[in-house]
């Protein structure tokens, strides 16, 4: 178990990074920025209750993780079924969240 908590941590730490960075690396919309940047505080901030032992915000992270998830898929597939423009950058960001999310999941649901 402790071997799980740490790869959360891990990958978790490297979605709050990743958010944070692609701001710097690609030119985005305003939006979006704000987004990531949610996104990475969201994430930080979870990460740090998770760390106090509160089994719960594995839960929470898990629940943000999946609503994520269904954002970025959205840049995956299209709503007609075909690889939207940029599915290939945004592939390796859909499984880190969707590896966070299960793993949150159940490490909380193991702590509750």
């Amino acid at each position: 178990m402790p071997i799980l908590v740490a790869l959360f941590r891990l990958a978790t730490l490297l979605l709050v990074i990743g958010y944070v960075a692609i701001n710097f690396l690609a030119d985005l919309p305003l939006f979006l920025i704000a987004e990531n940047l949610i996104y990475a505080v969201v994430y930080a901030g979870l990460l740090y209750l998770s760390a106090t032992g509160n089994g719960y915000a594995y839960c929470l992270i898990s629940a943000v993780a999946m609503f994520n998830a269904g954002r970025v898929s959205r840049s995956v597939v299209t709503p007609e079924g075909g690889l939207a423009e940029l599915a290939v950058e945004h592939i390796p960001l859909l499984a880190l969240i969707l590896f966070v999310g299960l793993l949150a999941l159940y490490l909380g649901l193991s702590k509750t």
